[in-house]
């Protein structure tokens, strides 16, 4: 019993942990995001199909290494599309060879393209700052949009 009490409290503490609001800091690096703004994790936005969003993602590197970028979808189907931005989702960004204290910020636009209704839809972020295989994460929600079927429609104003 305690030691299902445990497991629970565990996988309560590391989901907590993904929907932060707070920069994701490593020993080798530090990662914050936003969306319109709004530091994330931002819950349940509501686009409609054709309404812009951006996406901003800090990156600060506090050792010499790699540093790999990605905006991701965890779903099947994709229910953005990238109006303007550095890469599409899914996209590896590849900072090679980056000095102790280099930082860059990415901005990307979005927009939901209408091809996921009555559901989330969340905006992920996977960095991995990489030191001759000495590797750390930083994986977080920026965003997760509500999907229903009236926010799918095109503004008709």
């Amino acid at each position: 019993m305690i030691k299902k009490l445990f497991v629970i409290f565990t996988l309560f503490v590391s989901l907590n942990q993904i929907a932060c609001a707070e920069p994701i800091e490593n020993d080798f690096g530090i990662v914050n995001a936003w969306y319109n703004g709004q530091e994330a994790t931002v819950e349940n936005i509501q686009l409609k199909v054709g309404e812009p969003a951006e996406i901003t993602v800090s990156v600060f590197s506090k050792i010499e290494c790699n540093v790999y970028l990605e905006l991701t979808n965890p779903m099947v189907t994709k229910p953005y599309k990238i109006v303007n931005g550095p890469s599409d989702f899914d996209e590896l960004i590849q900072n090679r060879d980056v000095k102790s204290s280099w930082s860059e910020n990415y901005t990307w636009i979005i927009e939901p393209n209408g091809e996921w209704t009555n559901g989330n839809a969340p905006i992920n972020v996977f960095v991995e700052f990489s030191d001759r295989g000495d590797d750390r994460h930083a994986e977080f929600t920026i965003a997760n949009r509500s999907a229903s079927r009236w926010y799918c429609n095109k503004s008709s104003s």
